[in-house]
C-alpha cells in the first residue's frame, strides 16, 4: 500500500483560524489533497490535539464527503504528539516586537501530548463539536 503524509491542513492554533480565510489557500490545500489522492493508495492527515484536519474537511468539503474519504480508506489522521515552540518575542501594542523578552531563554523548547489530548474520541469529539451534529453523525464519526 502507497501511503504519504500530509501535514499542508494543520497548521499551528494559534493561526489556524487566519490561515484559512483565504480562499485562494484552501483551493490549494485541496488541490493539492486531491493530487495525492490519484496518487497514492492512502493519505495520512497529520493533525493535533484539537484536529484542525478533520475540522477544515468537514467544513470545506462536507460531512458527506469526509465521511465517505474515511470509510473508503483513503484518508486516515495521525495525531502529532511531539509540540516543538520558540518565541520571536513579545507582541507591542503598536504592533512591534519587543526581542528583549527572549534573551536568557532556550530558542527552543520541546515537549509532548499525553493523556486526554491524544485520546482518539477527544480528539474527534473537539473538531466536531462547532458543528452540532446529531448524535447519530457524531457516533458515526
Amino acid at each position: 500500500m502507497n501511503r504519504i503524509l500530509n501535514s499542508d491542513i494543520s497548521p499551528s492554533p494559534i493561526v489556524f483560524n487566519k490561515t484559512y480565510d483565504s480562499e485562494l489557500k484552501r483551493k490549494d490545500i485541496f488541490s493539492n489533497l486531491f493530487e495525492q489522492l490519484l496518487l497514492f493508495d492512502n493519505i495520512v492527515l497529520s493533525t493535533d490535539k484539537d484536529n484542525h484536519s478533520l475540522y477544515f474537511l468537514i467544513r470545506y468539503f462536507g460531512y458527506e464527503n469526509t465521511l465517505r474519504l474515511i470509510k473508503s480508506g483513503y484518508i486516515s489522521f495521525y495525531i502529532r504528539t511531539s509540540i516543538i515552540v520558540h518565541s520571536k518575542g513579545r507582541q507591542l501594542a503598536d504592533g512591534s516586537l519587543d526581542e528583549s523578552t527572549i534573551y536568557q531563554q532556550p530558542p527552543i523548547i520541546g515537549g509532548s501530548l499525553h493523556g486526554s489530548d491524544i485520546d482518539i474520541e477527544e480528539n474527534i469529539y473537539r473538531a466536531i463539536k462547532p458543528f452540532k451534529f446529531d448524535k447519530k453523525n457524531k457516533e458515526i464519526l
